[in-house]
């Protein structure tokens, strides 16, 4: 067994914060704006790297020993150090919405690509669940029970598990669990016919994705075995 450490959410904000400043215009934006009267202060992450400098720089000895400081966002990930008193509050309110814009992007980004992940996990489990399945000995007696996992892990509101009959005129309900809406003979049989996953927010909306790309809370999945399709997968989110 293998243990993969996490780095903790705060951590990889800062990080990646640190880094979008540092390939970034904005130390020279800052410090060509006006300050006004006053000694150095200094603007620096929350380990201390300088972002940029106003009114001359500070010594590594002057930062220490600076009594103000002025910590922006919540969490912090920016400090003023040094002559804080001296700046006006628009010069504060503008230093803080450049160093926020920085963070917030990068955190919009953050959340954009976790949500992703989660959601190609899921799909993913589904489909190596319908799979799998599709070739269970004793289907009847565990899909049922199967499913019900299934919609417990990814927290579906329902799945069910269709099948047609020879003729594939008519679909066969072979476990369900949970809320669906209603589908028909003829969007399972599209499903059967293509071979291909359909995704989209109701049955009316439902298109073939082809790629990693799923966004919509209906999904059906075809269940193949070697190269035919033998039922399909319909799962709500």
């Amino acid at each position: 067994m293998s243990f993969r450490h996490s780095e903790p959410p705060t951590s990889r904000r800062l990080r990646t914060f640190l880094r979008r400043w540092l390939k970034g215009p904005f130390r020279s934006v800052l410090e060509a704006l006006p300050s006004g009267e006053g000694t150095p202060v200094v603007l620096t992450d929350m380990e201390g790297v300088p972002l940029a400098y106003f009114r001359g720089q500070l010594s590594s000895l002057q930062v220490l020993g600076a009594t103000e400081s002025l910590d922006i966002g919540e969490p912090p990930v920016a400090r003023l150090i040094g002559d804080v008193g001296s700046l006006t509050p628009q010069f504060i309110s503008l230093v803080s919405s450049l160093v926020l814009s920085v963070s917030d992007q990068d955190h919009e980004t953050e959340e954009l690509s976790y949500h992703a992940l989660e959601r190609y996990r899921e799909l993913s489990l589904l489909y190596d669940f319908s799979d799998k399945a599709s070739s269970a000995t004793a289907l009847d007696d565990v899909l049922g029970v199967a499913l019900r996992k299934a919609v417990e892990v990814v927290r579906a509101l329902g799945a069910s598990i269709l099948t047609f009959d020879s003729e594939n005129t008519s679909q066969q309900v072979l476990a369900s669990v949970g809320e669906l809406p209603e589908l028909g003979d003829e969007l399972i049989s599209r499903v059967v016919t293509l071979g291909t996953p359909l995704v989209g927010d109701d049955p009316e909306s439902l298109e073939p994705v082809d790629d990693d790309t799923w966004e919509g809370r209906l999904t059906c999945l075809p269940m193949r075995s070697a190269n035919h399709t033998l039922g399909v997968l319909v799962v709500q989110a």
